[in-house]
């Protein structure tokens, strides 16, 4: 495939999960209680789609879901350290990143204002090598949205 049909492909994905996503049942909360989730990739990542799914599924859930694909590092810790957000979700395709996410959630743990922050990493290279979790500093690992949704609610019970 050239890169305009790939393109094209990833634009109709992303059309029709907005399309399913406004099907599903929604969870919401009271007004101002939403959990909050910090979701980004690492940087310069290229596999962009499974961080979209994602945050769509958290916000189904009823998050309040911030950050996303482009989200500049500085921003990312310039936000927990100036809001409270109940978990950081990262999603990292391949292992030229390792040292890069393991300076960034040591980073987030010593900056951020909730001090309990619940850290789960996903992507290609967390499927592929599932010893890499705690390698990084992450406290989770998720296969897949729904999974990922699911160990964040279990967290929030837990930290509050």
């Amino acid at each position: 495939c050239s890169f305009a049909d790939v393109t094209l492909g990833v634009g109709r994905l992303h059309q029709i999960m907005r399309d399913m996503a406004a099907g599903l049942p929604q969870t919401f909360f009271p007004e101002g209680a939403a959990p909050r989730a910090m979701l980004v990739c690492a940087p310069d990542e290229t596999h962009t789609f499974g961080l979209s799914m994602l945050a769509e599924f958290f916000r189904r859930g009823g998050w309040d879901v911030w950050g996303g694909p482009n989200t500049a590092m500085a921003d990312l810790l310039s936000g927990v350290r100036s809001s409270h957000f109940d978990v950081l979700g990262v999603s990292v395709s391949h292992n030229g990143h390792l040292e890069m996410i393991r300076n960034l959630i040591r980073q987030v743990r010593r900056v951020s204002l909730n001090r309990k922050i619940f850290v789960f990493v996903g992507g290609s290279l967390f499927l592929r090598e599932p010893d890499r979790v705690r390698e990084v500093g992450a406290d989770a690992m998720s296969a897949d949205a729904r999974e990922a949704l699911l160990t964040a609610n279990k967290a929030r019970g837990r930290h509050g």
